[in-house]
């Protein structure tokens, strides 16, 4: 499919939409509902996330989203969804049409107790939709189709003592080949505050764990972690945990042995936010599930910086490097084992040219080392312009409002 023409087209309608003069109006309700538009046009040298042979090409997206919610003291409601449409501009092999949607809604009980649900669906083609999640690449796979539940709340007892929890289920389908994995996520928390909650530090007390279920293999793993978050002035804060971590694999198999193992799980964060800027150094080793086609588990070794400056009320630049270190926590039989170590350098600049229109210009440059014996490693460069309209709809076509930019 082509759709540069088109996409061209309905970028400047919604440009000159956003541009036109609006008539202020009240609101008609607590009913919020907001468009937006964004078209990305990209160069990347490798789409394929080769080792060998990078196919180049330039990428149109056009990424249409509404959302719908309420406003209330006591009941919050959103209902959003979107479209993208990926275009290649050489390769149309590689064309594809994702879409996603869902709703969330959080209750307030009383001035100690409120709790938050979430509920989405969507299907993702994307050959790096894992890169955040899991660090991993899906490759020679199509139809996946994921759905996602989440529940958290949270109790104050008094002043100082807090009780939080969560859960999430995740199951992801793969169409075309049939299979189905299903993750379990949940932990409990009490924060005690040294002094009281508003202060400078609270401690942390926390009991997580996950059940992921494959076709093949089940695995149970629990972690009790302690920790604290501290403000060391106005402008930085230190958050840390760690603690031992328990997994339990079960194969169906009869020709392979469950295991049992221990390990160690924690997170540190140092971040900083200033009037004009924002910096952020964080470490975290963890194990999760892979999300991919092969399932298990992966042990992740993270570390990030980044740092974001407002050179001016319209003007954003922000720096970001991470490396990540991925291992297969299990040695599944017949399944492709990790040990690698990602890499990524995440520069960009943000022009705000209205209220309601933006402008995002991103350089993404990935180095994964595979630490093979061949000394086998890929890499990708990747320009993004980013160009996104976003409309206040509640009153329109009498009235809308503006929206206010943040760092």
């Amino acid at each position: 499919m082509k759709i540069s023409t088109s996409i061209t087209a309905a970028t400047l309608a919604l440009c000159c939409c956003l541009q036109a003069p609006a008539v202020d109006a009240a609101p008609l309700s607590n009913i919020q509902v907001n468009g937006s538009l964004a078209l990305e046009e990209k160069y990347s040298d490798n789409i394929t996330y080769t080792v060998v042979d990078p196919l180049p090409d330039f990428i149109t997206v056009l990424t249409p989203r509404l959302e719908v919610k309420n406003l209330d003291e006591l009941l919050d409601l959103k209902v959003e969804g979107g479209v993208r449409y990926t275009d290649f501009a050489k390769h149309d092999e590689f064309d594809n049409t994702d879409y996603d949607f869902g709703g969330s809604t959080a209750y307030k009980f009383s001035e100690l107790t409120e709790s938050k649900l979430a509920v989405s669906y969507k299907k993702d083609s994307r050959i790096d939709q894992l890169l955040d999640s899991s660090g991993l690449l899906i490759k020679g796979l199509s139809g996946r189709r994921q759905l996602e539940g989440r529940f958290a709340g949270g109790h104050y007892f008094n002043e100082k003592t807090r009780l939080e929890g969560n859960y999430s289920l995740s199951r992801d389908r793969y169409i075309d080949q049939g299979r189905v994995f299903t993750y379990h996520q949940g932990g409990l928390t009490v924060r005690r505050g040294i002094n009281n909650l508003s202060e400078e530090t609270v401690a942390l007390a926390t009991l997580s764990g996950g059940y992921y279920d494959y076709e093949y293999v089940s695995i149970l793993q629990i972690a009790p972690l302690v920790g604290f978050e501290k403000h060391l002035s106005e402008s930085w804060a230190l958050t840390a945990n760690g603690g031992p971590r328990y997994t339990r694999t079960n194969y169906e198999s009869e020709a392979s042995n469950d295991e049992t193992d221990w390990g160690v799980s924690g997170q540190l964060n140092l971040h900083r936010r200033g009037e004009y800027d924002k910096a952020e150094l964080s470490f975290s080793h963890e194990l999760g599930p892979r999300y991919d086609q092969d399932g298990g588990t992966l042990q992740r070794t993270n570390l990030a910086a980044s740092y974001a400056y407002r050179w001016t009320q319209d003007l954003t630049w922000r720096f970001e490097v991470r490396y990540l270190h991925l291992r297969s926590d299990t040695n599944l039989i017949g399944k492709r084992t990790v040990n690698q170590n990602n890499y990524m350098v995440l520069p960009s600049i943000s022009y705000a040219i209205s209220d309601e229109l933006r402008l995002d210009c991103t350089y993404d440059y990935l180095y994964v080392d595979y630490r093979t014996d061949q000394g086998e490693h890929l890499t990708r460069n990747q320009i993004v312009l980013r160009l996104t309209g976003t409309l206040d709809l509640t009153d329109w076509p009498w009235g809308r409002k503006s929206k206010a930019k943040v760092l």
